[in-house]
């Protein structure tokens, strides 16, 4: 994807972002997310599905000049101590 997207022409008036999502099923009681991949009409694509009320945590942002931003997030638990003040069930 890093490749393809280096290839794209970029103008002045856009500019890319790749979202890197590191999301355990695991964490939560009900998975906030589904995996949409069986439901492409490309081979090549992946995609996930998620809930409009997911929380991310962002891990880390890679700005590239020259081509695209990388913002790399984790999905974080309901249960996560860090967001328990700022949820709102």
């Amino acid at each position: 994807l890093i490749s393809y997207l280096k290839e794209l022409v970029l103008n002045n008036d856009y500019y890319f972002v790749l979202f890197e999502i590191d999301a355990d099923p695991q964490l939560n009681s009900t998975q906030p997310f589904a995996n949409m991949t069986p439901l492409n009409y490309s081979v090549e694509e992946q995609t996930i599905l998620f809930m409009s009320n997911s929380l991310f945590r962002i891990i880390n942002i890679q700005h590239d000049k020259n081509t695209f931003t990388i913002i790399r997030m984790k999905l974080c638990s309901q249960n996560d101590q860090d967001f328990k003040n700022i949820l709102i069930i």
